[in-house]
C-alpha cells in the first residue's frame, strides 16, 4: 500500500538562556518532521509487539499527534485542546472516514471534545481508558454518524465539567448499549438530540443523570427505536424549555412513568411523542402546561394508545394543535375539559382518523381565531357517535365526516357551525 505522509510545518518557539548571560532569548525551531513521528511509532509496535502495520496517515492536530495504521487503528495522543471551535472544523483524521474501524485516544487535559469521531462511519470499536476528560466542558457530536459502533463504555470518564452534550450520539444507528450511567451531567445545559437515530439502542440506564440545569432535551430520545423503557428516576427538568420530538418514533416504547416530570418552563411539546406506537397510556396528569405555545402533533400516529390522562393541561397559550390526536385510532375517550384554546391559529387534522373516539366533547373550546380546519376531523370510515361543539366558532368551518349529523331539532349538520355562541350536541348517523 503506497504510503502517504504530510509534512509538519509547524513552528515551536522556545526560550533558552545565553550562555554568561542571564537574558532570556527566544529561537525559532522547526517541530519534529513527520518522518520522526513515524520512527517513534514504529519503534513502540517493536516494543509491545503489536500487529498494526504500516503507518498510512500521520499528522499534528492542535496539540495532538495521531497515526492511522494499516489495520484501520486511529491512534491519538497528547496534550490539550483536540477541537478548534473558531475554525468549527472537524478533526483532521475524520478526513479519512475509510481507513478507520477502531480508535484509542491517549490524551490529558483536553477542554473540547466536539466532533473527535464525528463521521466515522466505520468505526467498530474505541478505547478511551486513557483519555482524561477531567476538563473537558463540551462533547458536542462526540461520535455523531458512527453507523458501525456498537458499544461505547464512558462510566469511567469524568464529565463533571462538561456543559454540552448536544448530539453526542447522534447517527449511532448501529449503537446497541452505552455505558454512560455514571456520568456526572450536573453542569449541562442541552442534550438535544443526544442519542437520536440511535435505532438498535435497547439498554440506557438515566437513573442517575442530574439534569436540573439542562434548557433543551428536544430529539433527545427521537428514532430509538428498539428503546422499549427509559428509566427518569432523578431527571429533573424544571429549567427545560424545549421537549419538541423528545420521543419521536420511539415505536417500542411500552411503558414510561413521567411522575418525575417538571414541565414549568417548556415552550413547545410539538411531537414529543410522535409516532411511539406501542405505547398504550400516557399519564401526563402532572405536566404543567401553562407556557407551552406548540402542540402540534404531540401524539400524532399513537396508533395503540388507550388511555390518555390530560386532565391537568393548561393550553391558554397554545397557537397550534394541528395533527395533535391525528390517527390516534384506539383512542375512544379523552377528557379535553381543561383545555383553552383562545389563541390557536391551526387546527387541522387534529381528530383526524380518531375512529374509535365515540365522544368528542369541545364544549370548552373557542375557535374564533382558528383559521385552519382542514381535515380536523377527517378520515373517517365509521365516525363518533357524539359531537359536543366548540361554545364560540369563528368564520372558519370544516367538514363533519363522512356521516350524517343531527341536533336535538333533527336538523341535518355536515359542517361545524360559523360563528355559533354555544355549544351544541350533535349524533352520527349513518347514511
Amino acid at each position: 500500500m503506497k504510503r502517504k505522509y504530510k509534512k509538519i510545518v509547524a513552528g515551536i518557539c522556545v526560550w533558552v538562556v545565553a550562555i554568561g548571560t542571564t537574558i532570556n532569548i527566544p529561537i525559532c525551531i522547526k517541530a519534529a518532521d513527520s518522518k520522526d513521528i513515524l520512527q517513534e511509532v514504529e519503534d513502540q509496535n517493536e516494543m509491545d509487539g503489536t500487529e498494526r502495520g504500516a503507518v498510512i496517515y500521520s499528522g499534528v492536530y492542535e496539540r495532538t499527534n495521531w497515526v492511522i495504521y494499516e489495520n484501520g487503528l486511529l491512534e491519538v495522543t497528547g496534550e490539550g485542546e483536540m477541537f478548534d471551535s473558531s475554525k468549527k472544523k472537524k478533526p483532521d483524521w475524520c478526513t479519512y472516514v475509510e481507513n478507520i474501524t477502531s480508535a484509542k485516544v491517549e490524551v490529558n487535559g483536553a477542554e473540547n471534545l466536539s466532533y473527535l469521531f464525528s463521521g466515522l462511519t466505520n468505526l467498530e470499536e474505541v478505547d478511551l481508558s486513557k483519555l482524561d476528560t477531567s476538563k473537558a466542558t463540551t462533547m458536542e457530536n462526540m461520535f455523531y454518524g458512527c453507523e458501525q459502533l456498537l458499544v461505547v463504555d464512558m462510566d469511567y470518564c469524568n464529565t463533571a465539567q462538561v456543559v454540552n452534550m448536544k448530539g453526542m450520539f447522534e447517527g449511532c444507528s448501529g449503537l446497541e448499549i452505552a455505558n454512560i450511567s455514571e456520568f456526572d451531567t450536573s453542569c449541562v445545559k442541552t442534550m438535544k438530540s443526544m442519542f437520536r437515530g440511535c435505532q438498535n439502542l435497547y439498554i440506557l440506564n438515566l437513573s442517575n443523570f442530574n439534569t436540573e440545569k439542562v434548557i433543551d432535551m428536544s430529539y433527545m430520545f427521537a428514532g430509538c427505536k428498539r428503546l422499549s423503557g427509559i428509566k427518569f428516576d432523578n431527571f429533573k427538568t424544571e429549567n427545560v424549555t424545549n421537549m419538541q420530538y423528545m420521543f419521536n418514533d420511539c415505536s417500542a416504547l411500552y411503558d414510561v412513568n413521567f411522575s418525575a416530570f417538571c414541565t414549568e418552563k417548556v415552550t413547545n411539546m410539538a411531537g414529543m411523542f410522535k409516532n411511539c406506537c406501542n405505547l398504550e397510556k400516557i399519564d401526563l396528569s402532572n405536566f404543567n402546561t401553562e407556557k407551552v405555545i406548540n402542540m402540534a402533533g404531540m401524539f400524532e400516529n399513537c396508533c395503540n394508545l388507550e388511555k390518555l390522562n390530560l386532565s391537568n393541561f393548561n393550553t391558554a397559550k397554545v397557537k397550534t394543535m394541528a395533527s395533535m390526536f391525528k390517527n390516534c385510532s384506539d383512542l375512544d375517550r379523552i377528557n379535553l375539559s381543561s383545555f383553552h384554546t383562545e389563541k390557536v391559529t391551526n387546527m387541522s387534522s387534529m381528530f383526524e382518523n380518531c375512529h374509535d373516539l365515540e365522544i368528542l366533547d369541545l364544549s370548552s373550546f373557542n375557535t374564533v381565531k382558528v383559521s385552519n380546519m382542514k381535515k380536523m376531523f377527517g378520515g373517517y370510515a365509521h365516525f363518533r357517535k357524539v359531537l359536543r361543539t366548540p361554545k364560540k366558532t369563528g368564520k372558519c368551518t370544516t367538514s363533519l365526516g363522512m356521516n350524517l349529523w343531527i341536533n336535538s331539532k333533527g336538523k341535518v349538520c355536515r359542517y361545524l357551525p360559523k360563528n355559533a355562541k354555544k355549544s351544541i350536541t350533535l349524533k352520527s348517523i349513518d347514511r
